[in-house]
């Protein structure tokens, strides 16, 4: 249950800092919770703090100076001074009287300083419970003030006196922050088992119920007395918002309109078998469902925010709307995997004093041993955890909910065989899970069979086929075990690294590696290297061949003292001395320099480095990086001396003015480096409407070559072919810094309109723009419509424009800069007239004819790709929608009407479909003559032969997936 209270601390830091912020806190109340199956609330107890919390409390520190090792709890001691330079003073009061509360305990702390990384156990879930552990004590004075230290992002302040307890977060560094102290309360929870006896170890979690689910709140461990101490729960009340009864009408609603839909598609489906209708049927099918699981999706989210948003605080208490809705009441759960969750519902208002019981039923306890696909116990040291398999077996979702919250987990040390997880519930069928500090390598077990009567049960967890492990023994040059030291294991193939870890030998001097192989690359080596005391020691060992899922034993090893590899200084160009540059070995394998990752080492104050190994068969040198330097690399020999030299990056700077009607990512840079060739494209900023900047960091001093040019267009603005950086120097290129665009870019903005007059939408094809590349040459690009309108920039006030729309005659115009107007005038589509060939396809079989132009239209008529100038997303273009064929379904008769755009030859293509994919043949060749008065038509008599073959091609296919179907 420890990632439980890991996942509930960052959302509750959030809510304290949100509602801090508002100067809030939560109140108590009360609503409806899962019924309680096994527990009882036992008599009142003395209301007195329980031990646990005592331990927490530490001596208030006087004005006088305590050191940090005198306080025994690991406090650093902060000194309450009247005032301190840059803070504030804090006034604690009691909520309801306002009245001061003297000599108040303090605990202060800086969000900056990451509380919520400092948990070192699992049962501490509010940072103000960190506070109390690990922050220094400050007392307030008689007034009830004390002094705050200076903010460097928002405080965390929690307070306690007497009975009293609050929190706050400030975050207004001019404010006078009040801290409000509202009566304390805890709650204890006793287990006891089957027997009645008391468990101590077992830990119980704090829960909220939330309706649909109980959320994880806080966990404490039972001691001697069975007794599990939650202090503070005030903090964790949760208020929920009711539900919304109309959007779960409305999500019923669209359900069952789904489910209708579905039917009827379904049916669709059973009652006609042509392809076509098929296809049609499971793609429609497809929509709705998805459509459907969106807007489900979209009201739980909604409904899931608005309660997240009320624990956090977001809405709080601040409306009164959310001031009316209940808090949860609160749901303790024994975390003890069982058929039936252990568990007590818990009134949130008001927080009960009584002890609550929890009873568990019958317990035993599973001894797990872990072993490797070859059965050989594993000698790492893991984790393991037990649940219940079968998560569906509870029939109410809240109760579900807790049963997460049920896990048995023990650690297994280095070199045991077993580890024990108890307490279990019995009869259970468990899934258990193996964790290591490498998670590549965790795995899970279903379908363990769990203890059947008390007592301890013991079964075995056998690693998955692909679990591979490198065994050995390393011995020193006397052949003594080196027991319990930690290594660095680095296993190498071809192609470089495998696997690597560090690792601890046992008191035998045994090691064990796990490796996962995701491919074969043979030959294998295996380097060792350890500190022992001022001595490097390693080994390199030549491995036997590995497979996924084996066991390779090493046998002993012998370590023995390490030669220095190479040695040597690293310098800035400015020659001074560079401290924390990551020295690395590399070797060349096949035709590339690959990391020696252990084989690596940081440079010191003097900028000296030492890289200790064996010597390398291979070809090896050193590569240096820093940040904000060159990397640097040169070849060595085994035991050289190198002084290595880091330049200093440097950058360049280009401004200048561009017009407002740019687009603030419609401009794009693109440097390239001369040295390399290699090339990216880089964001131009826009700090004003009417400027551009480029700013370019950490560029490898050389020669670079940098255009700016606005998306879409063919040739760049400007460009500078050649620009020399410094080390640490920033350049200027004076092609670009100062260069004023405002006279050199014109915006275009063109309406389509039809043959009235009227906007027309939706051309489904392209406008097709003539504008000149970098040598002055004309080429059509691609621009998309938005409606019936297109704006675009351009690098020349006039532009020849070709306008597509299926249907429609090309419209060709003359636009200059400003606004302008394409007029599209409708055409005839051509009626083809195909005699017999329904009769020789016959009335079940779908096809669909197709007509290709047989020649060029003038313009690009491949696939096309129209980059939008806004934000350099791009839409691609077919042949279709190019001008370049049309078609359209053969009905049950012999004729077909396309929609064509171009006069000229066109090639007649049966395409028809059936279980084994498309067949596609030629019937022949047709002229259709678009723009006359009269609708054009065309007769081809099909040959029945070609027909005949397609069918039997056809039927004689495999089935198979259908791939994109084309016009």
């Amino acid at each position: 249950m420890a990632a439980l209270s890991s996942r509930t601390v960052p959302l509750l830091l959030l809510a304290a800092l949100l509602l801090g912020a508002a100067g809030m806190v939560i109140a108590l109340g009360g609503s409806d919770a899962p019924q309680a199956s096994a527990a009882r609330v036992d008599d009142p107890e003395p209301d007195a703090p329980p031990a646990s919390v005592d331990t927490m409390v530490a001596d208030v520190a006087t004005a006088t100076s305590v050191a940090a090792d005198e306080l025994g709890d690991g406090r650093q001691e902060v000194i309450a001074y009247p005032t301190e330079v840059g803070g504030q003073q804090l006034r604690v009061v009691e909520a309801s009287s306002r009245r001061p509360v003297p000599f108040a305990e303090v605990f202060v702390g800086d969000a900056g300083d990451q509380w919520r990384g400092r948990r070192r156990d699992a049962d501490i879930a509010h940072w103000a419970q960190l506070l109390e552990r690990d922050a220094a004590v400050r007392q307030a004075d008689a007034q009830g003030m004390v002094a705050l230290p200076p903010m460097r992002r928002r405080l965390l302040i929690a307070g306690r006196a007497a009975g009293l307890f609050g929190v706050l977060v400030v975050t207004d560094a001019k404010a006078e922050p009040v801290l409000e102290l509202h009566p304390d309360a805890m709650l204890r929870a006793r287990v006891r088992d089957d027997a009645g006896e008391v468990v101590a170890g077992v830990r119980v979690a704090l829960g909220a119920d939330l309706g649909e689910t109980v959320r994880p709140l806080a966990h404490a461990v039972t001691g001697h007395d069975g007794i599990a101490v939650l202090p503070h729960v005030q903090l964790f009340a949760t208020r929920v918002p009711p539900r919304d009864a109309e959007a779960e009408r409305q999500l019923e609603e669209r359900a069952q309109s789904m489910r209708a839909r579905v039917a009827e598609l379904q049916a669709r489906l059973r009652a006609d078998g042509r392809l076509d209708a098929q296809f049609v049927a499971r793609i429609q099918e497809q929509q709705m469902a998805f459509v459907e699981a969106m807007r489900a999706q979209d009201v739980d989210e909604r409904m899931q925010r608005a309660r997240a948003a009320e624990r956090r605080g977001v809405v709080g208490l601040a409306t009164a709307e959310a001031a009316t809705w209940p808090i949860a009441d609160f749901v303790l759960v024994a975390v003890v995997p069982s058929a039936q969750p252990t568990h007590a519902r818990v009134p949130a208002n008001p927080i009960p004093k009584e002890i609550v019981e929890l009873r568990l039923p019958a317990l035993g306890a599973l001894d797990v041993r872990v072993v490797g696909p070859d059965g050989a116990d594993l000698l790492s040291p893991c984790r393991v955890t037990a649940r219940v398999a079968d998560t569906r077996r509870l029939p109410d979702a809240r109760l579900r909910s807790l049963d997460g919250f049920c896990t048995a987990s023990g650690e297994k040390t280095l070199g045991a065989h077993l580890v024990r997880l108890e307490p279990l519930g019995l009869g259970l069928t468990l899934r258990v899970q193996v964790e290591f500090a490498d998670d590549d390598f965790n795995f899970a077990v279903d379908d363990v069979v769990g203890p059947s009567v008390a007592g301890t049960h013991e079964v075995v967890v056998r690693a998955p086929g692909w679990f591979s492990t490198v065994v050995g023994r390393a011995l020193d040059a006397q052949r003594v075990p080196l027991a319990g030291i930690e290594a660095d294991l680095f296993v190498a193939g071809a192609k470089g690294r495998v696997e690597g870890e560090r690792v601890q030998f046992d008191a035998d001097g045994r090691f064990e590696l796990p490796v996962r192989l995701r491919e074969p690359t043979p030959p294998y080596t295996l380097e060792i290297q350890a500190r022992v005391g001022d001595r490097r020691i390693g080994k390199l060992v030549t491995m036997p061949h590995v497979e996924s899922g084996g066991r390779v034993d090493l046998g002993e090893i012998t370590m023995a003292d390490l030669a220095a590899l190479a040695t040597g200084t690293v310098r800035n160009d400015l020659g001074a001395a560079m401290r924390g540059v990551d020295v690395v070995a590399q070797v060349l394998r096949g035709d590339a320099w690959m990391d020696e990752s252990f084989v690596r080492a940081s440079t010191d104050a003097e900028g000296a480095f030492a890289l200790f190994g064996e010597p390398r068969t291979l070809p090896m040198r050193l590569r240096a990086r820093a940040r904000g330097h060159a990397t640097a690399e040169v070849d060595v020999a085994f035991g050289a001396r190198v002084d290595l030299t880091l330049q200093r990056n440097g950058a360049i700077r280009a401004e200048g003015f561009v017009p407002e009607f740019v687009g603030r990512e419609a401009m794009v840079a693109r440097l390239v480096d001369v040295a390399t060739g290699e090339g990216r494209d880089v964001g131009v900023r826009r700090p004003q409407p009417d400027r551009f900047e480029v700013r370019l960091n950490d560029l490898r001093p050389g020669q670079w070559r940098l255009s700016l040019q606005v998306r879409g267009l063919l040739r760049p603005l400007a460009f500078a072919e050649y620009i020399a950086v410094p080390p640490g120097e920033t350049a200027r290129p004076p092609t670009l810094d100062g260069l004023d665009l405002r006279g050199r870019l014109f915006q275009f903005v063109i309406q389509a309109r039809d043959a009235n007059g009227q906007p027309m939408r939706n051309a489904g094809s392209p406008l097709m723009v003539q504008l000149h590349d970098a040598t002055g040459g004309p080429q059509y690009v691609p621009f998309v419509w938005r409606g019936s309108r297109i704006e675009l920039i351009a690098d020349q006030p006039s532009l020849q424009v070709v306008g597509l729309a299926t249907g429609h005659r090309p419209a060709r115009a003359l636009l200059q800069a400003g606004e302008g107007t394409l007029t599209f005038a409708r055409i005839h589509p051509l009626h083809l007239t195909l005699p017999g060939l329904r009769a020789l396809l016959g009335p079940e079989q779908s096809a669909r004819i197709s007509l290709v132009l047989d020649g060029s239209t003038g313009l690009p008529d491949t696939d096309l790709q129209a980059i939008e100038q806004s934000n350099g997303r791009s839409r691609g273009f077919q042949r279709a929608s190019l001008g370049k064929s049309g078609g359209a379904g053969l009905g049950a008769g012999d004729e077909v009407s396309v929609g064509l755009i171009f006069n000229g030859r066109y090639e007649v293509v049966l395409r028809i479909d059936g279980p084994g994919g498309r067949v596609s043949k030629t019937l022949g060749f047709v002229q259709a003559v678009l723009d006359g008065t009269e609708p054009p038509r065309a007769l081809l008599a099909p040959d029945p032969g070609i027909v005949r073959a397609a069918l039997d091609e056809l039927r004689a296919r495999q089935p198979l997936d259908r791939g994109r179907r084309g016009r």
